[in-house]
């Protein structure tokens, strides 16, 4: 247990709160921790991965960079998020463009927000005409389209 609370302060602090509510149980067994289904099982995996060996898969990194980033973000996990930051960062095009600057925003990586805002901004007019995310994401972000009209 030790090697997950020394790794993550959030799994720190389940572990902690988990064997507080164990000692106070008759049933001593230890009880299941349930990750969230938008994470999956194979980003699951190179979680485990990464706290174990401080090493991610290079082919798992490139199929599920989105979803290890989530728990990345959501176990404070910070040199695994900029290593998915980085992946990501460097594999921004116009077909994830949108993805991207959105998943920027819900880990809270400006590094990621910036770099999808650059390719939004060089190629608006292409997005515009084309995109029906382009729609959406505008009207959930209206201050992004003030920034890329105005900048």
């Amino acid at each position: 247990m030790m090697i997950f609370t020394d790794s993550s302060p959030v799994m720190a602090s389940l572990i902690d709160n988990l064997t507080l509510g164990i000692e106070n149980q008759q049933d001593q067994s230890l009880p299941i921790i349930h990750i969230d289904d938008e994470i999956g099982y194979n980003a699951t995996i190179e979680i485990l991965r990464y706290i174990y060996t401080k090493q991610v898969d290079t082919d798992n990194l490139s199929k599920f960079a989105q979803k290890i980033i989530v728990a990345a973000q959501l176990f404070q996990l910070t040199e695994l998020k900029t290593i998915c930051e980085n992946y990501l960062i460097t594999n921004v095009n116009l077909t994830n463009v949108i993805d991207s600057y959105v998943l920027g925003i819900d880990v809270k990586s400006n590094r990621l927000i910036r770099k999808a805002f650059g390719v939004i901004q060089t190629n608006r007019a292409q997005l515009v005409s084309h995109s029906d995310d382009f729609r959406k994401l505008s009207t959930k972000y209206p201050n992004l389209m003030f920034e890329l009209f105005i900048s």
